[in-house]
């Protein structure tokens, strides 16, 4: 894997930093864009010390602690490859039976420049699978799946993305236990110069 990466810095730097972004989804999880092709993207997400992933294990939804990331399909067929720690990966459906969320349909300030969350109501969500993706590990997710991920807090973890076949059928809903409209995005997607790109991928041994 460090020589795919490697590989990929020597003929793409300048691109790759474009198109990296600094606290993204939620704060100290930042993404690597190592490679951008249709159906074929390579992503790398570092959580570093700090992170608020921390924030959307099972405990901490019955504690009313607000989620960072809340539950969340894909555009297209997601493979998860963790390097570095363990990443938990929570799944859900809608379901009559689950528990009461949120739901919103999320604007992505990436894609249209300002982000916004219109509310839908309420919806309820149910757990299918919930498990740790441990280092070394890899899990493949259909672009329908509702999910989302966390790790303990003091943990630097880091995980590969590859994107596949894009869903035709792909709306971005977002469910989560708290009214999102008033969270504080302040400094979020801000852009990352080459040391920064350079120092994550040495914490995570790349």
């Amino acid at each position: 894997m460090k020589e795919l990466v490697r590989h990929l810095l020597w003929n793409s730097l300048d691109e790759i930093v474009e198109k990296s972004i600094m606290h993204c989804h939620c704060r100290n999880v930042h993404s690597i864009m190592l490679l951008d092709c249709p159906e074929k993207v390579i992503r790398l997400y570092i959580a570093t010390k700090g992170h608020e992933l921390y924030k959307n294990y099972p405990n901490g939804i019955i504690a009313n602690i607000p989620m960072s990331v809340g539950f969340h399909p894909h555009h297209c067929k997601l493979t998860l490859h963790v390097i570095k720690g363990a990443l938990y990966n929570w799944q859900m459906k809608e379901s009559d039976n689950g528990g009461i969320f949120s739901k919103f349909l999320y604007k992505s300030k990436i894609l249209e420049g300002q982000l916004k969350f219109e509310p839908l109501g309420e919806s309820g969500l149910e757990t299918v699978a919930s498990g740790w993706i441990e280092e070394g590990e890899s899990q493949n997710i259909e672009a329908n799946v509702i999910h989302t991920v966390a790790c303990d807090k003091t943990d630097i973890v880091a995980w590969l993305v590859y994107e596949g076949k894009e869903d035709n059928n792909y709306t971005p809903y977002l469910w989560t236990n708290h009214d999102i409209n008033q969270d504080d995005f302040s400094g979020m997607y801000q852009k990352m110069d080459k040391d920064t790109l350079f120092s994550l991928l040495d914490l995570v041994e790349l």
